[in-house]
């Protein structure tokens, strides 16, 4: 098992989180041989931060993107937790209050676009902002129509990732 607090630490340093994002998420990936993929439900527990303000659900069912991305949020002072398949991720959603979440289109369980759709049924006021490893350019009009906030392809740059939650929490 990758020790991520160690990487992190190598990759982290503080103040640089935004530039370091990908570095860590590679870095992660290689140690572990490409076995970030867990089919058993998880669900991360909420930290209290600085902030405090913006409460972020990540969903994704690769364990390196959505553990470092936590980190990351979580170094930068927001509420993170982590769910990696959709019926889980809606179990958070009907059971607490979250301004974004980060949901990824593919997941072992089910659809993200349907994991989509009962999040903006629960909570029509959270804002989900998409997220792929594949390239679906003609079906991000169909996601924003759907209610998602924003779309972005994997591998992105933190920095979009903060300026959309600044948005939202603006």
């Amino acid at each position: 098992m990758v020790d991520i607090k160690e990487i992190e630490a190598e990759v982290l340093p503080q103040g640089k989180t935004g530039e370091c994002f990908s570095s860590l998420y590679r870095k992660i990936f290689a140690r572990s041989g490409g076995d970030q993929f867990n089919p058993e439900p998880i669900a991360g527990k909420a930290e209290s931060t600085e902030r405090g303000t913006v409460s972020i659900l990540v969903v994704d069912d690769d364990l390196i993107f959505g553990r470092s991305f936590v980190s990351v949020l979580k170094e930068k002072g927001y509420n993170a937790e982590l769910a990696n398949t959709g019926k889980s991720a809606i179990a958070e959603v009907e059971n607490r209050y979250f301004d974004v979440v980060f949901l990824d289109v593919k997941l072992p369980d089910m659809n993200g676009v349907e994991v989509l759709k009962r999040i903006k049924t629960i909570r029509p006021e959270t804002k989900v902002i998409m997220i792929t490893a594949f390239s679906y350019n003609e079906f991000a009009d169909e996601l924003l129509q759907l209610g998602a906030f924003a779309y972005f392809c994997k591998p992105f740059d933190i920095s979009l990732a903060f300026r959309a939650i600044e948005e939202i929490d603006g």
